[in-house]
């Protein structure tokens, strides 16, 4: 993004002595000075350009005493005017260092195919969670996420709504794409409602095919969703097989353990009762997956 700075002739009215001091002030500060050293500007573009460089310095002011994007005042949250020359004296947006910082940390999400994951779920990861004064138990749920994360191996998080599974399969969906693996992160009420427009334009196929052969697919929150025959034995079925046959990870959330899933797979939205696909589909996540519970406080609440 790049705009070039338009001061009239007359500079505002002002005379050659006001020019002169304007120079000198300019040349004398600090951050003229390393942005000059920064962009290769000699002192000639400064004397040719004073009133533009003061309106660049104008417009930077407000990052001298930034300690941080939620606090910036620029226009464009992130951005700040930068001043370059190719004959002619041009402003360009630049990142700066925040920003830059945010961008960093958060570059493995283009190895995510679909990402369903709250935004304050982006940058977490294991190492990140303190485990101080925390339960044996849950110190033990956490290093067999780490180990199943590491060693590829599948997992069930169940237990009531806020206890972190969400928040852990996140980490392990993180800690795939860091080291450029391809994940789905898929919270499948969400998915179940919007795959019937895709049906329409054509993305149903894609999107199952990145489930179907992603490296990690996690299904958040499952069995929070209407079932229905199709969603149920034309979509999820077939999506668990491939990943089964094909030996990739699957990690699952959901606040039913595999008796009330169960349950909750035999009817259907029709009012149908069919146990044999329940247990079918059952079957296919147990032997793909190690159920773990959650228990405990609504972290969501005292966030980890």
């Amino acid at each position: 993004m790049m705009r070039e700075v338009r001061i009239p002739n007359s500079q505002g009215g002002m005379d050659d002595t006001q020019t002169q001091e304007l120079i000198v002030s300019l040349l004398n500060n600090g951050y003229v000075r390393a942005v000059m050293s920064e962009n290769g500007l000699d002192e000639s573009v400064i004397r040719a350009n004073p009133w533009k460089m003061k309106t660049w310095l104008d417009h930077f002011a407000p990052c001298i005493s930034c300690n941080g994007l939620t606090g910036c005042r620029q226009a464009i949250r992130g951005y700040f005017d930068n001043p370059v020359y190719d004959g002619v004296l041009q402003i360009e947006k630049k990142a700066c260092r925040f920003e830059r910082e945010k961008l960093k940390e958060r570059s493995h999400l283009s190895c995510f195919l679909i990402n369903d994951m709250p935004q304050d779920l982006f940058t977490v990861t294991f190492s990140r969670i303190n485990l101080k004064g925390e339960s044996a138990e849950y110190a033990d749920l956490w290093q067999t996420c780490v180990s199943a994360a590491m060693e590829e191996k599948g997992l069930y998080l169940c237990g009531p709504m806020g206890t972190g599974k969400t928040y852990l399969a996140a980490c392990a969906a993180n800690y795939y794409a860091m080291h450029d693996r391809k994940v789905c992160f898929v919270h499948y009420p969400s998915f179940t409602r919007r795959i019937t427009s895709m049906v329409k334009t054509g993305e149903y196929d894609r999107e199952v095919e990145r489930m179907g052969y992603c490296d990690l697919l996690v299904l958040d929150d499952i069995g929070a969703e209407q079932v229905s025959e199709w969603n149920r034995d034309s979509i999820l079925l077939p999506v668990l097989s491939r990943r089964y046959d094909n030996h990739l990870t699957t990690w699952f959330t959901s606040n039913e353990d595999m008796n009330t899933l169960k349950e909750h797979f035999m009817m259907t939205r029709g009012g149908n009762m069919e146990r044999m696909k329940a247990e079918r589909l059952i079957e296919r996540i147990e032997n793909m997956s190690e159920m773990k519970t959650l228990l405990g406080e609504d972290r969501r609440k005292t966030r980890i």
